[in-house]
């Protein structure tokens, strides 16, 4: 049961040489959106923000209560440690064997939503969110968020701001940099928060409630951070909770038609080799 237990390890090492290959096939792809489909979504999402949200930006809407240099600090700050969470989250998911079915769901929820969601929904909707709109569009729609935000991080650290002006540089220089690349719609960012909750409340109520609350604050960084429009993030939900239900359909079902557990045939193996040396050895005592 301890960390070091075999059987965590032979779990674990498929996963991550996978995943670790993914991630960099993600990137490579996500530098690529604006050669494949230049950035043409950004103009039509604002819009359609604005007639869901009652004629207001969802950044404007929420403005009265959120626009305080601590509170948008601490968004930025949460913001921020996605990453961190995401590796947690991973490694907490890599070493699990308390349930291998469910285990499976997830990452197969997590690679799909990224290879769906982060590759072909983002080229075919290519977008590169409010931060990004008056360089790519020339407009100053978004100017007033962005001097905001700026007006901020004169007295409260906004880290978004300095990741948005390294991405935006390393796009008008067109470098592939590890974790790089612009990509608005849908958001990657809220659907693997909403992922994380689902896996939360599927565990306990506890982590439930924490992934809950972050989920909440990468969803209102979203936009408010000018990352993203509020419909990447409503649409990064509903497709993300459509993975899930597939990909436990998927598992569900496999393991109906008799899916053994990955490391079943490696422990048979390991099992039968440990027997047959046995067996010699009480031979040669017996001789």
């Amino acid at each position: 049961s301890g960390p070091f237990k075999k059987e965590r390890w032979i779990n674990a090492a498929p996963t991550f040489i996978g995943m670790a290959f993914f991630f960099s096939a993600f990137t490579s792809m996500k530098m690529l959106i604006p050669k494949f489909q230049p950035y043409a979504w950004d103009e039509y999402f604002a819009n359609f923000d604005q007639a869901l949200h009652f004629g207001v930006a969802p950044w404007e809407l929420f403005q009265p209560i959120l626009g305080f240099a601590p509170i948008t600090a601490l968004i930025s700050l949460v913001y921020i440690l996605w990453l961190g969470v995401l590796f947690l989250v991973l490694y907490w998911q890599l070493f699990s064997t308390c349930d291998i079915a469910f285990r499976t769901q997830f990452f197969v929820a997590f690679v799909l939503s990224w290879a769906i969601q982060g590759t072909l929904m983002a080229i075919l909707f290519s977008s590169a969110g409010p931060c990004f709109y008056e360089g790519v569009l020339g407009s100053d729609r978004f100017v007033p968020l962005m001097d905001y935000l700026r007006s901020v991080n004169e007295t409260w650290p906004v880290y978004a701001l300095q990741t948005q002006s390294m991405l935006w540089e390393d796009y008008e220089a067109q470098k592939l940099v590890l974790g790089g690349g612009i990509s608005a719609f849908p958001s990657i960012h809220v659907a693997t928060a909403f992922l994380f909750m689902l896996l939360g409340w599927r565990t306990n109520k506890a982590i439930g409630w924490l992934t809950t609350i972050f989920f909440g604050f990468i969803m209102i960084g979203s936009f408010h951070l000018g990352w993203h429009y509020a419909v990447d993030g409503y649409a990064a939900i509903i497709v993300t909770l459509l993975i899930w239900k597939g990909s436990g359909y998927l598992t569900q079902n496999f393991r109906r038609r008799g899916m053994k557990r990955p490391t079943d045939s490696i422990n048979a193996t390991i099992n039968d080799t440990n027997s047959a040396r046995l067996g010699s050895g009480k031979q040669e005592k017996k001789d």
